[in-house]
């Protein structure tokens, strides 16, 4: 069963001049229908935190919202107060959302490297921000690359680390082959994240998303030394 995150009391109130959540103007001030379609009326969104459904801090202005106008007597109305119970983002709530891979940088840029000699990466990954939804809310989540891991296609693995790596020459995350052949370096990012619901606080998502970019194939080749003549010859 999904666990809560602590509840919070939404009150709307009629877009106009003075108003605040504790009421003001009617519903009939022509700043209400200004910028809804026909047939609808401007709201603002006042929310507060909530303990067994009764508002216990300060309410603030969180958004606006267009809808018909309320009946009377209407849960919602702007003269009731609509306690909510907000979701929490889980961790596979985070995993699902599509985040984008990070580009892996491989030099020698040809993809054909020597034995012996290293290998350099490093990861191109910016913050993010996406909306979804939890059980019919609206969420808004901010995603932040931590940490990265570096599969080398030969057993060998890196990471997670906070170190993303530098184009040459500036070498920071580098791998040495030991046989020559094919191989192919896959970069993983690791992504953490914060939400809110409804406009509210941000909260952390706990544990981490991962995302794995495309493989990108390298060759390994043996050096071979051999004897020239003498340049100052």
């Amino acid at each position: 069963m999904r666990s809560s995150a602590p509840q919070v009391v939404r009150r709307l109130l009629p877009a106009c001049s003075g108003n605040d959540a504790n009421g003001g103007a009617s519903d009939d001030c022509g700043a209400t229908r200004a910028a809804c379609p026909p047939g609808q009326l401007m709201f603002f969104v006042w929310q507060a935190p909530a303990t067994d459904g009764v508002a216990s801090g300060p309410f603030t202005q969180t958004g606006r919202v267009c809808r018909v106008p309320f009946q009377p007597g209407e849960p919602g109305a702007p003269d009731a107060v609509e306690a909510l119970v907000l979701p929490v983002m889980t961790q596979a709530d985070f995993q699902r959302l599509p985040l984008p891979a990070g580009r892996s940088g491989v030099e020698p840029a040809s993809g054909e490297v020597l034995v012996a000699m290293p290998t350099n990466t490093y990861a191109v990954a910016e913050p993010v921000t996406l909306q979804t939804d939890l059980l019919g809310f609206p969420v808004t989540v901010r995603a932040t690359p931590v940490a990265y891991s570096w599969d080398y296609g030969d057993g060998t693995v890196i990471g997670p680390t906070s170190e993303a790596g530098a184009p040459w020459p500036d070498l920071r995350v580098t791998h040495v082959y030991e046989r020559a052949g094919e191989y192919a370096i896959t970069l993983t990012t690791h992504y953490e994240g914060e939400y809110s619901v409804l406009g509210g606080p941000f909260l952390p998502v706990p544990g981490q998303a991962q995302v794995t970019s495309d493989p990108e194939p390298v060759v390994a080749f043996e050096g071979r030394t051999a004897p020239v003549a003498d340049p100052l010859r």
